[in-house]
């Protein structure tokens, strides 16, 4: 049952994020800026391909299906990519298939997603910091901040990825493979297969969902506490969520609740392949709906870690202070 604080901290989350809704719109545009050039190479094959003919014309005004497969057949890098699978909802669905799947991602777009990934890294630090002190940081003092603890949050970053990458590379093989395998060897509904690797795909993902909670609260830890051994505040992490399992378990609940929610959202008003600019301005506002609730989840799990070993806008180091400018001492009077 869901506790007065475990509720508190989840609307905290959300009141800090309303308090800096800045927060959502630079993770939104340090998207635009890994997408963007992605997007312009594209663009640039697709020109090439299309040219003046008259393909061009009905590609422009809704889906040629015929153009698309002959344009596919002959596509290499980032044009590989553009199948009906980036087309609204399917783009979701098709994530959480590779995803649950184990599907390496197609070389070009893999260094697009690290790229975007090193980013999303790299300014964590600062909105860490920003949700936790609950005051304005400024533009200098949050690149300060970022700048501070990018080193950390990357060296955390590359640690609980070679977890991933074990879980993934290693044991996804073999618990989908030979121990799914003969479970459903003798079973001939289909019915009852699809149940038993449902089953299977819940029980590999709780070990994921474990790491995914433990390197959460492992950031939040290396950036209030300032902490500098990335080791430690995985253990830190982990030994925070067990001590607080009620309400950690709750508010991952809630989180969970809320991406639902907004993926059912949108996939009422998912775009199709003709809707133009509202499909472009319905999609981006999905992806900004999508870091407000990451955003909120992480002010959410700042605000708990507070409010049960500290206090709310608690952080360990304190912000710089510049001094006074040498120059204007320079030309104030003395007596």
């Amino acid at each position: 049952m869901t506790t007065k604080r475990q509720r508190a901290a989840y609307l905290e989350g959300w009141q800090r994020v309303r308090q800096a809704p800045a927060l959502v719109l630079l993770l939104w545009a340090a998207t635009l800026v890994v997408a963007v050039p992605a997007a312009w190479l594209l663009h640039g094959a697709l020109a090439a391909h299309l040219g003046d003919s008259l393909m061009a014309e009905t590609a422009a005004g809704g889906v040629n299906l015929d153009w698309w497969t002959e344009f596919l057949a002959q596509a290499s890098g980032l044009g590989a990519t553009f199948s009906p699978r980036i087309i609204g909802m399917a783009a979701v669905l098709d994530n959480l298939s590779r995803l649950t799947d184990a599907r390496a991602l197609p070389p070009v777009l893999g260094i697009v997603v690290a790229a975007w990934l090193l980013l999303q890294v790299c300014v964590m630090g600062g909105v860490i910091e920003r949700v936790a002190r609950q005051q304005p940081l400024g533009r200098v003092r949050f690149l300060w901040a970022c700048a501070r603890h990018a080193g950390r949050l990357v060296r955390l970053a590359i640690i609980t990825g070679a977890g991933y990458w074990v879980w993934f590379a290693q044991v996804h093989p073999w618990w989908f493979g030979e121990v799914y395998e003969a479970a459903v060897r003798d079973v001939t509904s289909e019915r009852v297969a699809f149940a038993w690797w449902l089953g299977a795909a819940v029980v590999f993902a709780v070990p994921v969902l474990l790491l995914n909670v433990v390197a959460d609260y492992a950031r939040v830890r290396a950036v209030v506490e300032d902490r500098r051994s990335m080791i430690g505040a995985l253990v830190a992490g982990a030994r925070f969520a067990g001590q607080a399992r009620g309400a950690v378990a709750t508010l991952v609940l809630l989180q969970l609740l809320t991406l639902a929610a907004w993926l059912g959202l949108y996939a009422l008003v998912a775009p199709g392949a003709a809707a133009g600019l509202w499909g472009l301005v319905v999609s981006q506002a999905y992806i900004a709906g999508r870091l407000a609730i990451r955003v909120s989840g992480v002010a959410a799990q700042v605000s708990l870690f507070q409010s049960r070993l500290a206090h709310a806008g608690y952080v360990a180091h304190p912000l710089p202070q510049w001094p006074d400018s040498a120059a204007a001492d320079a030309i104030r009077p003395t007596v």
